[in-house]
């Protein structure tokens, strides 16, 4: 369950980054977050790592936290589905902008 968490919150971060391009590359939409308008200053390669490198880090880094012996308690599913909520949510925001263009 967890590793399906963890690819859907990637998928999803990459559906964000590919709709997110679409949009400031046809000059339909702006960044909102400051430090991404900030990381899509940079070449498509550099943009591409920072925002696939990191989400699969972070991924990555919450499975091995769930097997360390002293964070069985805290609920990793929960946090896993709370971060695939937030960027379907992201996600279906700059779907609703695709749709009224």
């Amino acid at each position: 369950m967890k590793l399906k968490l963890a690819i859907a919150c990637v998928l999803l971060n990459i559906l964000d980054i590919g709709l997110t391009l679409y949009f400031v590359g046809h000059a339909i939409g702006t960044e909102l977050n400051p430090i991404m308008a900030h990381v899509l200053t940079y070449p498509l390669p550099v943009v591409l790592a920072y925002k696939i490198f990191l989400p699969v880090s972070f991924m990555a880094t919450i499975l091995w936290l769930n097997h360390q012996p002293t964070l069985q308690r805290v609920n990793w599913n929960l946090i896993l589905v709370l971060l695939v909520v937030a960027e379907s949510g992201i996600c279906l925001f700059n779907l609703t902008g695709l749709i009224v263009v």
